[in-house]
């Protein structure tokens, strides 16, 4: 049942493929796209051809033109000079190769060819009716129509083996051949089809056996029946003792397109005598795998080590090791500073206030230029009034001359009289709104600072 379900299929196929021709059947020249197969799997390859059908004499056109194919690996056949007759609904055409590729799609699902134009000259005979007979001479450009062919998906393998991606019919072939301790080992895969994506874990070595000068190679031709592909692969195998080692048979699958199926390949195995080399000691039971982990794990700590010395014995740890002590001292210092601030909040208060007053004046008289007396004297009065509001915790706005005895309870009496007329004469010459040519202003600045130095001793 299933053959002639098949059948019926490449019938259908069949017939879907001559339709375009066929309504090119009257026409003196067409062109014709020409697949081998109706329908092929993934990684399949097939041929394509470009024909042109031509009835009447023509000019054998350009055939250096070049297509680009979509999701699909493409190959041009060198240009074919033979042609030969067929004949179509009682019509005699000379067929002709104009172009012709390889090809095998890397996408499932419908693959389409693309156009293909020319530019043909075409000499056709004289008409019925043409007294002179003379033959027509017509440029015609002739295009392909749009035909394209499905790409089926590969069916679900049933074997747990696995797939080195290989489509077509092939064969395998291993050769193992040993001198002076190194095994050589080559393997081929060769047949016709697609080997292009060919994938396979090849050899699986057994512990103490270790592959070097590993090489690939893919090659294909192109012949008139296909693709032959061709796949080596080439190793060299040393052991690291004396003893019987063995290369396990090997089998894969590949998919035959002709059939339909999954086929299985083998290589052969291979078991390899060594009589030379170093003899492997007994206690030495462990397998390769865990000697190498062994042998890093002591590398690493090794190597911990090594940086810990590096860095307790360089600069960088020294400049560290300052740091440190710096950022202590300093934490001590300003720990040291609040807790005598908390102590003595007063003793604080008293020494801000002159440190504010001594750097105001300090600032007043250090000006470049020397400012006008008023000036002057008005900073002294306020350095004055704000370094007595901050010792003693009174407030600027009610500290009148009137008042001074009432909120300065705490001063000396002799200080006090000082400090009334510095203040009285400071207030009498910035209300006087005149220049004292004999003013001295470094004396003012000394008398103040002098008048806060009292205030703090006697205080």
């Amino acid at each position: 049942m299933r053959k002639i379900i098949k059948r019926y299929l490449l019938i259908a196929a069949g017939i879907c493929l001559f339709l375009p021709f066929a309504s090119h059947a009257e026409e003196p020249a067409f062109i014709r796209v020409v697949p081998s197969k109706p329908g092929v799997f993934l990684g399949e390859g097939f041929q394509v051809s470009y024909l042109l059908y031509c009835s009447v004499k023509a000019m054998e056109p350009d055939r250096y033109m070049d297509l680009e194919f979509a999701n699909c690996f493409s190959k041009p056949y060198p240009a074919d000079q033979n042609s030969w007759t067929e004949t179509l609904n009682g019509k005699r055409y000379r067929v002709l190769v104009l172009k012709k590729y390889f090809l095998i799609p890397f996408k499932t699902g419908p693959l389409a060819f693309p156009v293909l134009s020319v530019d043909l000259k075409l000499t056709l005979p004289p008409a019925a009716d043409d007294f002179f007979e003379q033959e027509v001479v017509l440029n015609k450009k002739l295009t392909s129509g749009k035909i394209s062919i499905g790409v089926k998906p590969l069916p679900q393998k049933q074997s747990p083996l696995p797939f080195s991606n290989a489509v077509g019919d092939f064969k395998v072939s291993a050769v193992y051949q040993q001198s002076a301790g190194i095994l050589s080992v080559k393997l081929k895969v060769d047949g016709t089809g697609n080997l292009k994506s060919f994938s396979l874990n090849y050899p699986e070595l057994v512990p103490g056996m270790e592959s070097f000068n590993v090489e690939h190679l893919e090659k294909d031709t192109l012949m008139a029946d296909g693709l032959h592909a061709v796949y080596n692969f080439s190793c060299q195998v040393m052991t690291s003792y004396q003893g019987q080692y063995t290369i396990k048979a090997s089998s894969f699958l590949i998919f035959n397109a002709d059939e339909g199926k999954y086929m299985e390949l083998t290589i052969p195995g291979f078991t390899w005598n060594v009589a030379t080399g170093a003899v492997k000691p007994k206690d030495q039971n462990g397998t390769r795998a865990s000697r190498i982990k062994e042998a890093l794990f002591l590398n690493t700590t090794l190597d911990n080590r090594l940086s810990q010395r590096q860095f307790f014995n360089s600069t960088a740890c020294y400049v560290f090791i300052f740091l440190i002590v710096v950022l202590l001292i300093f934490g001590r210092v300003f720990d040291l500073k609040e807790k005598a601030k908390k102590a003595n909040p007063e003793l604080y208060r008293y020494r801000k206030a002159r440190d504010v007053a001594m750097k105001g004046i300090k600032r007043l008289s250090g000006t470049k230029t020397v400012p006008p007396d008023s000036i002057f004297i008005k900073g002294l009065n306020d350095i004055l009034v704000h370094y007595l509001c901050a010792r003693y915790g009174l407030d600027p706005d009610g500290l009148y001359p009137e008042m001074m005895k009432e909120k300065l309870n705490g001063m000396p009496a002799e200080i006090y009289e000082e400090v009334w007329n510095i203040l009285q004469e400071q207030n009498k010459f910035q209300f006087s709104n005149a220049e004292n040519a004999d003013r001295n202003q470094q004396r003012d600045a000394l008398q103040l600072i002098e008048v806060i130095n009292k205030i703090e001793i006697r205080s």
